[in-house]
Formats: structure tokens, sequence, C-alpha cells
């Protein structure tokens, strides 16, 4: 006998293209419009204009690249807040499990101003000087102050937040800085230029704020000689009294090119230290 068991119909809406079953009409008629589209560009021929697309289906197919378009624009906008956001937290995570033995504050209280780093103001300006205080100082492996290559011209540094506490109380946390307390940390070194140069003037040019550094005689040449001697001098320390008040820089331009070389000097790779 011959097996006259018909076969299973499976529900569902089918393209009358390529024939696939689908669970939703909606579904169905999406993809029958792309289906449909590229099954007549497959059979058209030269002089066979009957199976050009209309613009009716042309402006459903542009329709619907674009509604897929959007989806998966939203797909990557959400895949990259979301990446991003967990990279901050990691960062912050794996810091917060490494406390700085010391603040950044206290840090920068500690910095010496040597005569080499006076004479780097002298010879450019107060924003160099720092620089290279803060370059010969930056030693160690457990700094309160890092940068990672995931995040570009960022730094994160180890200092004081204010607490919820109503005490008014804080704790030293790692956070990224803000411009507030990067300018406080270049207050702090330029307080300290100013005092390094007060003791270098004392030093080296005790009469330098008299009208006359050197005794004058009667005679004239010498007499003019002295003078030229003295007017160089005073101009020379008010030349570098400019210099250490920073007065030839903006406060902005500062802040940024400090926070460049620090991230410059600190920066390193988080996938080498996270294990």
């Amino acid at each position: 006998m011959h097996n006259t068991q018909k076969p299973i119909k499976m529900p569902g809406f089918q393209c009358k293209y390529c024939f696939q079953k689908w669970q939703k009409l909606e579904n169905m008629e999406k993809h029958s419009i792309m289906c449909g589209f590229w099954h007549r560009s497959s059979t058209i021929h030269e002089d066979d204009y009957d199976t050009t697309p209309t613009i009716s289906e042309l402006f459903k197919v542009v329709k619907e690249f674009a509604y897929k378009c959007e989806k998966l624009q939203k797909r990557v906008d959400q895949l990259e807040h979301r990446n991003n956001t967990r990279q901050k937290k990691q960062i912050l995570e794996y810091l917060q499990e490494r406390p700085a033995s010391i603040s950044a504050i206290e840090l920068f209280r500690t910095f010496t101003i040597s005569r080499e780093h006076l004479e780097t103001v002298f010879e450019d300006d107060l924003t160099a000087g720092i620089k290279a205080c803060i370059k010969s100082h930056l030693q160690g492996t457990s700094l309160p102050i890092c940068a990672f290559t995931q995040k570009p011209n960022t730094l994160y540094v180890y200092d004081s937040v204010p607490s919820i506490d109503v005490s008014g109380s804080s704790d030293n946390k790692w956070h990224i800085i803000t411009n507030v307390e990067l300018d406080k940390l270049i207050s702090i070194l330029s307080f300290k230029f100013l005092q390094a140069f007060v003791v270098w003037k004392k030093e080296n040019c005790p009469k330098v704020d008299t009208e006359v550094i050197y005794e004058l005689n009667d005679d004239d040449e010498s007499n003019s000689y002295t003078q030229a001697v003295n007017e160089q001098i005073k101009q020379q320390q008010q030349t570098y009294m400019i210099k250490i008040n920073g007065q030839r820089m903006n406060e902005d331009k500062r802040r940024n090119d400090i926070k460049q070389m620090l991230y410059n000097c600190l920066h390193k790779s988080l996938s080498t230290v996270i294990v």
C-alpha cells in the first residue's frame, strides 16, 4: 500500500519568493520586500522593463534599511556606553584596592626647589620650572597620582574627597582629578618657587633693591660703567621676578601643559596591571 499520509503543514506565513516561513506576518512582510527585490533583480533582462521595482517598492526597501540602521546604531551606542562605564569602574576598582601611602597634597608639599629648577625658570618660564620640579620628584611605584592609556589625558589622584558625613570629615580616595585640585597642586609649587627665589636673591644680590650697588668714584668713565652694570642687574632681577610670578602665561594654559606632562610621564596600560 502506498502511504497516503499528508505532510504536516507548519503554521506561519510563507514568503512567495523563497518559501521561507515566519511566525509573524510583520516579519514575513519585511522579509518579502527585500526578498522580492533581489528575486526580481536576479531575473531581469536588458529589455525586460516590467520586472524593474516600482518607486513604491524601492521606497519600502529604503525605509526598511533606515529602520534597521537606526536599530543597529542604537545597539552600538548602548554597547559603547556600557563598555565606557565598565572601563571607568574597572580603573577605580583597581585603584581603590591599592591606596597610596600619602596624599597628592602631602606629596607636593615635600617637593624642594633646587638651583637647577630656578635656573629653568630664569631661562624659560615658571611652567617649565614646575614641570622640571615634578619630574625630579615623581619616583617610586606607590605615587598618589597616576594615568592609564585607556583614559587619554585623564589623571587619577589619591586625595581627600568630601564625605557625606555631616561632621565635614574627609577621606583619601582615588578619583579623577579636577581642575580645582590640579590648580591647588600648582599653587603649592608656585609658592615654593617664590620662596626659593627670595632666598636666592638674598644670597646672590644683597643690594639689588638699592639705587647703587657698587660705590661710585670721581672717574666719569668708571661712573658710567658702574651705573650701566647696576641698571642691567636691576633689569635682570625684574625679569626673573616676573617669570617667578608666572605672569607671562595664562593660568589655563599652564594647567593644561602640566596636566599633559603628568599624563605623558605616568600613563601605563591597565591590561598590564589587572590580574
